[in-house]
């Protein structure tokens, strides 16, 4: 399997069960290696995808955003380009202000 699409169904998978622990229990990995996945799309999108706390890991809105990205694209090949295009620029744009 693509190791990309390992990433995101590992962050998939903790946003769904609300903890890198027991993500890491479903899809057979450590719980250090689902935090390096989820710490991977952090660098690779630039933003923070979950918040971490002591009681599980929460989305943070740039996380629902990247969380939506396939359901978006799955309407329209240009409405996904558009919306990564709109995601990365947004990003950008928090560095200036």
């Amino acid at each position: 399997m693509d190791m990309n699409i390992q990433k995101y169904m590992a962050f998939v998978k903790a946003v769904e069960y609300g903890s890198f622990t027991k993500a890491a229990e479903i899809l057979n990995y450590s719980q250090s290696g689902i935090s390096r996945m989820i710490n991977d799309l952090e660098k690779e999108w630039q933003v923070v995808l979950l918040e971490r706390r002591k009681t599980g890991v929460r989305l943070t809105s740039d996380g629902v955003k990247l969380l939506l990205w396939p359901c978006v694209g799955s309407w329209n090949t240009w409405n996904t380009a558009n919306y990564r295009y709109q995601l990365e620029n947004h990003h950008r744009m928090k560095h200036i202000e």
